[in-house]
Order: structure tokens, then C-alpha cells, then sequence
């Protein structure tokens, strides 16, 4: 709103501009598109980075703002959390898609729902279809979209926060994207056709006998 309110000159009024860019009932996706394919002709991609950001509240009148955990301030703090997409390259990068991450406080349907932050979705706008939706899965509902609009996704990035969800990088594979993502230290591997087995343990004398799992190449 700040650049679009500067550019009007004393005409401009970031207030009002907000208020009416908030209860417009343009599709939003129209707005995130155009400048979509400005960016992706302009930059011509070499990744699309999945990020994700911490917005520092001090109250809890924001819609889905809760007490989470945030890189921004490397905490669980008040605050509320955007998923976001970035096309880069080396020289440049842009964001061309983007999510507020509700949690489950703020879905009535969750078990973890909190009843006053319930209570204030009609007020701060929350479609009543909405619900909580895990950031890797936003992630992917924004892949699915930004390709439709026609914008190539050449390789897609992102940190351990996505890449330990297998669910993310099957995601990925069925979509036949190439990725590259972290990890964390604590995950393991073994070869595709690696089968558990529980061999027998003889113990010696005065012992119960006890055998350990250990993975075997079939």
C-alpha cells in the first residue's frame, strides 16, 4: 500500500487504500498472476524457493495470529506466518505467490480450536471453508496454482521445514518436479529394496533371549 499510496501523491491514502484493497471482491489469483509473469519473463527463473516468514504481533485481534514458532525471531512467539513462493536467479528474485498459515487454534474443526480466536474469524474475514492446512501443503496448493497460470517451475528449493515431510517430496515426485531440499541431521536412509528382519538371538546362560531388528537387503 505505501508505494501505491506515493505514487498518488497527496491523493494517496494508504488507510483507505488498505481498506479497499481488503474488502475488494476482485480473485485475488488475477492480482498474484499479473505480476507473475512480469517477474517470470523478467528473471527467467532458475528455482522457485519455498519460504516462510514470521509477522511479530503483540495482540491477538490479527487474523491467524497465535503463539508459533518463527524463524524470524528463531523462537514460539505471537505472531502469525506467511508461506510464500519466490522465483530466483542469481541476480534477482521476486515472490509471485503467497498464504497466511492458519493453525489449528483457528479451525473449528480442530480438536486444538480456541474458542475466542473461533469467535473472531467472521470479523477478520476468514472464509468459513478455511481450515488448518500444514505449510507443505500450502506449498504444493501454490506450486499447483502458479503453474497454472502458465509459469514454469524449473526446480523447486526449500528447507528442512518442507523437506522433512515425505508427504511434501512425494508431492513433488508425482508432480515430475525436480527438487532439492534439506533435511535433517536425525533422518536416516537405506536402499529401496531393504527389507526389516528380526534375526534370533541366542543369549548366553542366566539371560532372556532378546533379537534386534536390523535392516537387510532383500
Amino acid at each position: 500500500m505505501e508505494p501505491m499510496a506515493a505514487r498518488l501523491g497527496k491523493d494517496g491514502n494508504r488507510q483507505a487504500l488498505a481498506h479497499f484493497i481488503t474488502s475488494s471482491p476482485w480473485d485475488p489469483a488475477q492480482v498474484r498472476a499479473r505480476p507473475a509473469w512480469r517477474m517470470h519473463e523478467a528473471i527467467d527463473p532458475e528455482a522457485l524457493i519455498i519460504e516462510d516468514t514470521g509477522f511479530l504481533k503483540d495482540g491477538g485481534a490479527s487474523a491467524c495470529v497465535s503463539r508459533q514458532y518463527t524463524g524470524t525471531a528463531g523462537k514460539v512467539t505471537n505472531c502469525q506466518v506467511g508461506v510464500s513462493l519466490h522465483l530466483v536467479h542469481d541476480h534477482a528474485s521476486a515472490a509471485v505467490n503467497g498464504r497466511l498459515f492458519l493453525s489449528a487454534s483457528w479451525d473449528p474443526a480442530s480438536p486444538d480450536a480456541d474458542v475466542d480466536k473461533v469467535a473472531r474469524r467472521g470479523r477478520c474475514g476468514i472464509p468459513a471453508q478455511a481450515g488448518h492446512v500444514e505449510k507443505w501443503q500450502l506449498a504444493l496448493d501454490m506450486i499447483d496454482e502458479t503453474r497454472s497460470w502458465g509459469v514454469g517451475v524449473p526446480l523447486v528449493a526449500a528447507d528442512a521445514g518442507y523437506g522433512g515431510a515425505a508427504a511434501f517430496r512425494h508431492g513433488l515426485e508425482e508432480r515430475k518436479l525436480p527438487y532439492e531440499v534439506g533435511i535433517s541431521s536425525r533422518d536416516t536412509a537405506h536402499p529401496a529394496d531393504a527389507r526389516i528382519v528380526q534375526p534370533a538371538y541366542a543369549a548366553p546362560d542366566g539371560h532372556r533371549e532378546c533379537s534386534t531388528p536390523s535392516l537387510h537387503r532383500a
